[in-house]
């Protein structure tokens, strides 16, 4: 009785390279640029003044960087760098409203 090699389940397939720390440092590139932009327009003139700009808006403007990497690793099924890209594009925003917050203290 011959028995033919498994196969596998899309499910067991692994993309080459997938991986939660991949997402991750993706996401942390995607902040990096966020804030040197941030940087860049703060500093620009007649930009908005002070860090404050900085501090909130690198954590919401990064998303236009992450969204379109998340649909993007999706559709080449890359489940578990989807995961990272979320979980670094949520502590990079968590981080900023901390921030925010410090600098807003009552």
């Amino acid at each position: 009785m011959e028995s033919e090699p498994p196969t596998f389940t899309q499910l067991e397939q692994r993309s080459l390279g997938d991986g939660v720390g991949r997402g991750c440092l993706y996401g942390c590139f995607c902040q990096a640029a966020f804030i040197a932009l941030g940087l860049v327009a703060v500093f620009a003139p007649g930009g908005p003044k002070g860090p404050v700009a900085l501090l909130v808006g690198w954590g919401l403007t990064q998303w236009i960087g992450i969204v379109p990497l998340i649909l993007r690793q999706r559709r080449q099924h890359h489940n578990e760098t989807v995961k990272g890209l979320i979980l670094s594009g949520s502590l990079g925003l968590l981080l900023s409203a901390a921030c925010a917050a410090m600098v807003y203290r009552p």
